[in-house]
């Protein structure tokens, strides 16, 4: 082992003992019991570890290193520059509490792993219980710029444990009849929910006095920006977006008048979304197999290589997690889990079956396109596989998410269900993400309301307003993250393109090239792409 792998290995490891919950949820059993500290040191300590290691990182001359480690060290210099600017700069984590969010995802990450035996389940699940009430009361430490609208997340955050904790409670009884165990996790239950309700009453009470502003402004958006390594700026990503939503009405105009020339585009969208199934429990089934028959697809078109050992599974999404996640979201397996098993999450609706028409059969194969195969599914198990250290650290959203955007069109025009009615739900779901870079750009920066943006989205973007009300509330915590659908969309394009013009390298050993090198932000990718096919000039 090279002295540059020696130093990622090191910093690794501390960097698991400094957030155990990072370990267990990369499937590292052995974290599975413990609890991050929760208070204002481990942040000081988190800040310091990263200074170091970015430190060491520089330290290594670029003429010592393998080409492999070159990019490496680009990855870690990107990781460390965008955790640091997150972490000293916004400092999120003094005006947002995340502590119910985190405790419950620590619980949902052990309970619906499958490849760990259900007994050392438990036994995790118990021990965190006992430990959330101490993890809460630090957490306290850090809210002093307390923000209204994270406050009151945090608080419906709160709320919503209850259900979850007794949703584990019942699993625990289903899973033991152990008197003594069943005994610890009664008493652990009944003492997080005490918790919880007391940690609800406190967010409550710092409502008053909480900031109203929830804006990074222009200057340090422009710096997240270069953060992330994106090639523009943030007028230059506002213009992409306000052209790309000219031409996509446009070709959903002439894409709606192939279905139907006396309908307009909103009633077209209208009869095609009426076509949903009766009832949730039908969707999910319909959602299984238009899942079952993607993966077919990816393998018979040579789409690209599908890793061994993964596995996906179509679930409700928890309790607790429901009003961040409005429609869906996939959990990707941690990198160290045996089986590669990712979790397809769906919200039901929620005293609103109007939103049921975000499930109609066209929007389950975007969906599920975009989510699974060949999708996030894919991309993450096969990131999952690289073996560099290093790169577990990387996730450019702009190439994740972006990836996904991409799979949806670029499997439509291979020949999956390429339909005009499809084709008409896909440009619906591109011109809302044409309004996401707007969206993110104007409301990150000041430039639009928390109003505004939720008009946009049903207006414009053609989302119910509970959909809107509930996709808002996370823009306004991630900027830089709703840009890069559409972006990551565009940089990918643009990229293939390139490569395909200048290298004899087929579509599939492209999207390859791509998913098995890590989920890396799309400048250091096109690095690794030009090394891969230097060979192979045309």
């Amino acid at each position: 082992m090279s002295d540059f792998s020696k130093m990622t290995e090191r910093y690794f490891l501390e960097d698991l003992k400094l957030s155990p919950l990072w370990g267990s949820d990369m499937g590292l059993e052995e974290y599975d019991d413990l609890m991050p500290e929760g208070g204002r040191e481990e942040i000081e300590k988190s800040t310091e570890h990263d200074r170091n290691f970015l430190r060491e990182v520089r330290s290594f001359a670029d003429k010592d290193l393998t080409e492999d480690e070159k990019i490496d060290k680009k990855v870690l210099e990107y990781y460390l520059e965008l955790s640091r600017f997150r972490s000293e700069e916004l400092e999120l984590w003094r005006k947002y509490p995340r502590a119910a969010d985190t405790a419950g995802s620590s619980l949902y990450t052990i309970l619906f792993r499958d490849s760990t035996p259900v007994d050392k389940r438990l036994s995790s699940i118990i021990v965190k219980m006992e430990q959330i009430p101490l993890f809460l009361e630090k957490s306290k430490e850090l809210l002093d710029k307390p923000v209204w609208i994270w406050t009151e997340m945090g608080i419906e955050s709160s709320r919503r444990m209850k259900g979850f904790i007794e949703f584990i409670e019942n699993f625990g009884k289903g899973v033991t009849d152990n008197q003594e165990r069943l005994r610890r996790l009664h008493i652990g239950c009944i003492n997080a929910k005490n918790a919880f309700k007391a940690y609800e009453q406190w967010l409550l009470d710092k409502l008053p006095t909480a900031e109203r502003n929830f804006t990074i402004g222009c200057d340090d958006y422009e710096e997240l920006l270069k953060k992330r390594l994106l090639p523009y700026s943030a007028q230059e990503i506002l213009e992409i977006g306000e052209e790309y939503v000219k031409t996509i009405r446009s070709d959903m105009k002439k894409t709606a008048a192939k279905i139907d020339s006396t309908a307009t585009v909103s009633e077209t969208l209208s009869k095609i979304k009426k076509g949903h199934a009766e009832s949730f429990t039908h969707i999910l089934n319909d959602c299984k197999r238009v899942m079952a028959e993607a993966r077919d697809f990816v393998l018979k078109e040579n789409f690209a290589t599908l890793p061994e050992n993964e596995i996906l599974e179509v679930e409700e999404t928890p309790i607790f997690m429901r009003h961040l996640i409005p429609f869906a979201a996939y959990s990707p397996p941690g990198k160290f889990e045996k089986a590669q098993k990712g979790i397809y999450m769906m919200t039901p609706p929620e005293a609103n079956d109007d939103m049921l028409t975000e499930f109609c059969p066209e929007d389950l194969v975007s969906t599920s396109v975009h989510e699974a195969y060949p999708g996030h599914h894919l991309q993450l198990t096969c990131a999952n596989l690289n073996p560099s250290t290093a790169r577990i650290y990387a996730h450019a959203t702009e190439f994740v998410e972006g990836w996904a955007h991409y799979c949806e069109d670029a499997t439509a025009e291979a020949g999956f269900y390429n339909t005009p009615e499809a084709m008409l739900i896909r440009l619906k779901d591109m011109h809302w993400r044409a309004w996401r870079i707007i969206i993110d750009v104007k409301l990150a920066t000041g430039r639009m309301s928390f109003e505004e943006a939720v008009k946009h989205l049903t207006e414009d973007a053609g989302l119910e307003y509970t959909g809107a009300l509930a996709e808002v509330k996370r823009y306004t915590y991630t900027p830089g993250y709703q840009l890069s659908y559409l972006l990551g969309k565009h940089m990918i394009k643009n990229l293939l393109e390139k490569i395909g013009k200048q290298y004899a390298c087929s579509k599939k050993e492209m999207h390859d090239a791509m998913l098995y090198s890590g989920s890396l932000p799309i400048t250091i990718m096109e690095e690794i792409m030009r090394n891969k096919f230097s060979k192979q000039e045309r």
